[in-house]
């Protein structure tokens, strides 16, 4: 995803993770220039979700200073430490960022939604059955939706921080496991040998590769389920028949997709 899009424009990775605000009273200038936001991390404010109480908390903690020092710098020493490093799989690590890291850093950096047609906040975010075509303009560059996150610079940042962990990951092994992991380049996309520490002999390539593909009868093995129009009204039909599946509906909580899996007991 980041060597395509590379060959586009220039995205820089975070060679760390945003600092917070300065204190202001440990440190006035810092404080305001933190609200000049020159290099576009400063991080977003909070925002309330009228009716979910537990979701407005959940994104003041995740946003908060406390939480940045006991687990984005924790995951950042983590994920550097070549001795961790050097007992994961590739498979492992790729497991573990993805399942404790990346949706935190979707919901810290993110903004309220707006809707792109007049700019309004929307604090539950595009529905999931909503695509209408304002949705598609690139204003609507919410990073804690995958419909939309991709549009925000801030998504580039922090996915090439992670890729550049990937880095990290071999260099761990190449210390501690010289000659087990052995560079390899498949369908132009740096990757690794299979063995021991390497289960998966291809990289994820996009949808045509793996079974995903949106466009019915554009290659062989899709089906109509992969159709984006089918998708979408099976989606509308779930979602409207509230009277019918309300009980199971009230499990899911009408939060933005990198917010539902943020479980309280989880968090400290």
């Amino acid at each position: 995803m980041l060597i395509q899009a590379r060959k586009i424009q220039d995205l820089p990775s975070w060679p760390r993770f945003p600092l917070p605000q300065p204190e202001l009273e440990r440190d006035r200038l810092g404080f305001a220039r933190y609200f000049d936001n020159h290099d576009g991390c400063s991080l977003p404010p909070n925002w309330l979700a009228q009716g979910d109480e537990e979701y407005t908390q959940l994104v003041s903690d995740i946003k908060s200073h406390e939480t940045f020092h006991t687990h984005f710098q924790v995951w950042e020493s983590q994920y550097r430490d070549p001795r961790f490093l050097s007992k994961l799989t590739l498979g492992q690590f790729g497991s573990q960022v993805e399942l404790e890291l990346h949706d935190w850093l979707h919901m810290r950096w993110a903004s309220v939604a707006r809707d792109p047609a007049n700019g309004q906040p929307v604090p539950m975010a595009r529905r999931s059955d909503d695509f209408a075509e304002r949705w598609f303009e690139p204003e609507n560059d919410f990073l804690a939706d995958p419909f939309s996150s991709h549009v925000n610079p801030v998504f580039w940042m922090f996915h090439g921080w992670i890729d550049d962990r990937i880095d990290d990951w071999f260099r761990a092994h190449e210390r501690f496991h010289p000659g087990e992991v052995k560079r390899l380049e498949v369908n132009g996309v740096p990757w690794f040998a299979a063995g021991r520490w390497v289960e998966v002999s291809d990289p994820w390539l996009g949808p045509e590769t793996h079974g995903c593909s949106t466009v019915p009868g554009q290659a062989a093995g899709t089906t109509m389920e992969m159709d984006p129009e089918v998708m979408k009204l099976a989606l509308r039909i779930t979602f409207a028949a509230d009277d019918k599946l309300s009980n199971l509906l009230r499990r899911v909580p009408r939060r933005p997709w990198y917010a539902r899996n943020l479980l309280p007991e989880r968090w400290f």
